[in-house]
């Protein structure tokens, strides 16, 4: 049975997704968000690939700011409404506090930041009037993982949305090993932290759950490994299978992980993950991929995607097959696979078109020189969501030029900024 509109269910959120509320929606209503963005994301440039345009809309500084101000996601509701989430605190996987805004008219001006404990980088839709948070750090509770998730809902509420938890887990986790400089161990032993993280949005599988995939550490693993859960209600979730182990073939010294999904017009899942950095004068590994043709019970061996790469890459499937992943470092980047098939990409240069728009504050290239995105460069996580079945909005960051020291002035080259842009995908 469909469940009822998630605006209703949300009076009491807790209790609601506690019973069921993260259930599995009826489709999302059409809505007017493609003609919102129309209206104030012009397209201002077209990128001609073999097989399809791309058109870009300028990009807009939506915040700057002195403080830690970035990895953002957005947020599309069908009728244009818009949610941004950013977070907040440096680098270290120890931190969990994020900000919250709504736009109402169609990204033009946006509502206060809302501050809230738990990010998030996996969104799940709950009807047309909310998402559902999937927290990205987990806790221990005997063999299972869990924590709270988060409702965001298009009225502008940030409400609690339950509790989330893992169970099925093949291998015990660990949280000892600082396969990541950001790993703070200490700190994630004395807050009982789990070994995996909530990571890349749900999809669908063919029976109508949901599927998602965590990343994490196995115990006695020097790598991180990317898994596949399932899930019927959004909050109880189950490992339905090892997607890549930290014994995966592909070089990088992370292993799997910070992996997305989406699926192919012929049915299978991609996934697409982190591999992390490579030794060299250039270090970023490519990305890894996988396809499963049973709904994620079995996948394929991991290869490489050669110069698609290296870090938090964000998957969508359009309605006309091609798909599209949004990724960088270094720089920022748009690939397209015309052919729907996660094989062949072409690449628009988001970095160059950046800064032919905005020239007052500029995205610099990167290099090994200056670490993996500091001194005006882009973390290069990028959040997208759709708005119709051939568009979507994209976000990115900018780190100020004192990083990792702050900002001492509000100059637009100084400071953290977030910027938005809409996207079309036609066929040439």
């Amino acid at each position: 049975m469909p469940v009822k509109r998630a605006i209703v269910i949300l009076a009491g959120a807790a209790a609601a997704l506690a019973a069921g509320a993260c259930a599995p929606a009826r489709p999302r209503a059409a809505g007017r968000a493609e003609k919102v963005m129309n209206e104030h994301w012009p397209i201002v440039k077209q990128v001609k690939l073999d097989g399809a345009t791309v058109g870009l809309s300028a990009p807009r500084a939506l915040w700057r700011k002195r403080e830690y101000f970035w990895y953002p996601q957005v947020l599309c509701f069908p009728d244009g409404t818009l949610a941004m989430l950013i977070r907040v605190g440096g680098d270290v996987l120890a931190e969990d506090d994020a900000l919250a805004s709504w736009s109402a008219d169609g990204g033009t001006t946006w509502g206060p930041l809302q501050r809230y404990t738990g990010q998030s980088t996996g969104q799940m839709p709950l009807g047309d009037d909310a998402f559902c948070l999937l927290p990205f750090h987990l806790y221990r509770s005997g063999k299972d993982m869990t924590a709270p998730a988060h409702v965001v809902t298009r009225d502008g509420r940030l409400l609690p949305g339950g509790k989330v938890t893992v169970t099925g887990w093949p291998r015990p986790d660990r949280v000892d090993t600082p396969i990541h400089p950001a790993h703070d161990v200490e700190t994630s032993r004395r807050q009982n932290r789990a070994g995996f993280y909530f990571d890349g949005h749900p999809v669908r599988s063919r029976d109508g759950r949901w599927l998602t995939a965590l990343y994490g550490t196995f115990a006695g693993a020097k790598r991180y490994s990317t898994v596949l859960a399932e899930s019927a209600d959004g909050l109880a979730w189950r490992v339905r299978s090892v997607v890549a182990d930290e014994d995966c073939p592909l070089p990088g010294s992370e292993g799997p992980c910070e992996a997305t999904l989406c699926r192919l017009k012929d049915g299978r899942l991609l996934c697409v993950f982190r591999m992390g950095g490579v030794p060299g004068p250039k270090p970023w590994a490519s990305y890894g991929r996988c396809t499963s043709g049973d709904d994620g019970r079995t996948w394929t061996a991991a290869e490489s995607m050669g110069p698609v790469r290296s870090a938090e890459p964000r998957l969508l499937a359009l309605a006309g097959g091609q798909v599209v992943l949004a990724g960088g470092r270094p720089d920022l980047y748009l690939w397209v696979n015309v052919a729907g098939d996660g094989k062949d990409w072409q690449a628009v240069d988001l970095l160059a078109h950046h800064n032919a728009c905005l020239k007052a504050e500029p995205v610099l290239r990167n290099d090994s020189r200056h670490g993996a995105y500091g001194r005006g460069r882009s973390s290069s996580y990028i959040g997208i969501a759709p708005t119709g079945p051939a568009s979507f909005l994209l976000t990115y960051d900018r780190t100020p030029l004192t990083f990792p020291d702050p900002p001492k002035t509000d100059d637009p080259r100084e400071t953290y900024g977030v910027y938005l842009l809409h996207v079309t995908v036609t066929g040439s």
